[in-house]
């Protein structure tokens, strides 16, 4: 029974991430922008300083937070009269057991000849991948030098539906949260996996890189955001810079930082920084500027960024104070989705 309840956790994983790809009509478990706006729906609607603060300096450790609790609510979701996460666990069950019931009612009617030795390698041997198991946990009490392969089978066979009452029994009382946190692959880190190819950062303003093949020698972003989100100001006024990297990199503007060992760099020449800063693609845009979004959030945590960064509030005007439809309809705009409220 060990080896069968394991082969159900092992499996269990990825087939909570499955269903719940294939049960969101949203699509924010298989397309990363899908994923991107309805973390900015969650932070919008949480209206949180921390939560914000989190996701632009932590934002794989938030996503799989988020992506984690997510995981959870589908799993209790109701199926068929019982939480989802039983319903999944017990079909992983069935398949397994099915599986077994198959090789040794193929092995009782093709007249497998030998002894119980050369069934029980059979009965591993074809169910290899998905059972790990000892030719111990399936003797059943019985002496193999006394039994031939033929018989051995006919005595397995009920002793696999007994293993599946059992289990099917014990799985019903499953915990959640216990469960899920046991897993030896993490649903969350899955999907977080799926998404995101590459989790290197933009050295200035921290946005993820949106390569979408795993292999890749430079990274790029379109989404750059105001670089004060990521603690730079201005050295002179020391107020939080409102500018994004593609603006920036078009400028006459310089930089200094612990990559530069304190040496005024300028950001035409942020490639020459290091290799990490030469891997970075941004592109150059003089007229860039943030989007609606990251202008509203900055906005209105303006003064709570800076307090965290230890700067100066950055100089944002009215101008920026934009209202949630507006935002919404750029969001929309941006990532091509369908966002009916903010």
């Amino acid at each position: 029974m060990p080896a069968v309840r394991d082969a159900v956790l092992k499996s269990l994983s990825l087939k909570i991430v499955d269903d719940m790809k294939k049960t969101d009509p949203k699509g924010k478990y298989k397309l990363r922008n899908n994923f991107i706006v309805e973390l900015l729906v969650h932070l919008k609607q949480k209206n949180s300083f921390e939560e914000y603060y989190r996701f632009l300096t932590d934002f794989e450790s938030f996503s799989k937070d988020w992506l984690h609790d997510r995981v959870i609510a589908h799993c209790k979701e109701q199926s068929g009269g019982k939480i989802k996460f039983t319903h999944l666990a017990k079909e992983i069950l069935t398949e397994i057991t099915d599986e077994a019931k198959k090789v040794v009612r193929d092995a009782v009617t093709q007249n497998i000849s030998g002894n119980a030795k050369s069934f029980l390698d059979l009965f591993v041997e074809k169910l290899k991948t998905r059972i790990t198991m000892s030719k111990d946990e399936m003797k059943i009490g019985l002496s193999l030098a006394d039994s031939n392969a033929k018989k051995f089978a006919e005595t397995v066979l009920p002793s696999i539906a007994e293993i599946e009452k059992l289990l099917l029994h014990e799985i019903t009382g499953w915990n959640v949260e216990t469960k899920i946190k046991d897993l030896s692959v993490k649903p969350n880190e899955e999907l977080f996996k799926g998404l995101f190819c590459c989790t290197k950062k933009c050295p200035f303003c921290g946005a993820f890189c949106e390569s979408e093949t795993i292999e890749h020698a430079q990274h790029f972003s379109k989404q750059h955001r105001p670089e004060g989100l990521n603690s730079y100001r201005w050295i002179q006024t020391q107020h939080l810079a409102m500018e994004i990297c593609t603006a920036l990199v078009a400028g006459n503007a310089t930089f200094q930082n612990r990559d530069t060992n304190q040496k005024w760099i300028s950001y035409k020449d942020y490639q020459t920084v290091n290799d990490y800063y030469k891997s970075w693609i941004i592109q150059r845009d003089p007229s860039a500027e943030a989007t609606s979004y990251w202008k509203k959030v900055f906005h209105t945590f303006n003064k709570e960024f800076a307090d965290r960064y230890g700067a100066k509030p950055a100089e944002i005007g009215n101008a920026w104070d934009i209202g949630w439809d507006k935002v919404k309809e750029d969001l929309n705009k941006t990532y091509n989705t369908n966002i009916q409220s903010l």
